[in-house]
């Protein structure tokens, strides 16, 4: 079974190790102090967090598709198919603000990522590659100046949608 957790940015441990260590006097053990980063958790089996926005299987390839996500609003563009058939949707692109990401589920793989244009990284064809599911788009919790990134955190603790 695949990580459950995906981290993007940098590692929110190295800001626990690194950044954030403080000495208490000269010959005190150094203390490392981790401050609460924000993480984001999006669940792939239930709704939509607050500040979220998702477009399920029967909205994907649908045009003109406008979205608020916590605030912000973001269009789709156009989406992207294996063939003329348009048989699966394999990519997107959107107007997308530049404190939103997504993460989007392609049979058994999930995704993250936060460019305005998504394309499916097993390809366009092919038996790793599979069309869009289900995409959600996320508004970034803002993040204290002391951690190093932010986290996103795909929940996958609940069994596998039965209808696609």
């Amino acid at each position: 079974m695949r990580s459950a957790l995906i981290v993007t940015g940098l590692l929110l441990a190295v800001a626990a190790f690194v950044g954030c260590q403080r000495a208490q006097a000269k010959d005190a053990p150094v203390t490392a102090v981790a401050p609460v980063c924000p993480a984001l958790v999006v669940p792939l089996h239930q709704p939509a967090p607050d500040g979220c926005a998702r477009i399920s299987l029967d909205d994907v390839g649908r045009l003109p598709l406008e979205l608020n996500v916590g605030g912000r609003t973001v269009k789709l563009a156009e989406w992207t198919a294996t063939d003329e058939t348009q048989a699966e949707l394999v990519g997107f692109a959107a107007q997308l603000p530049s404190d939103v990401i997504y993460t989007v589920r392609a049979g058994a793989d999930v995704f993250v990522g936060g460019e305005p244009r998504w394309l499916n990284p097993n390809g366009l064809v092919g038996p790793k590659v599979h069309g869009i599911d289900q995409v959600t788009f996320c508004r970034l919790p803002p993040r204290p100046r002391e951690c190093l990134g932010s986290g996103v955190i795909i929940d996958e603790s609940l069994p596998a949608l039965a209808a696609r």
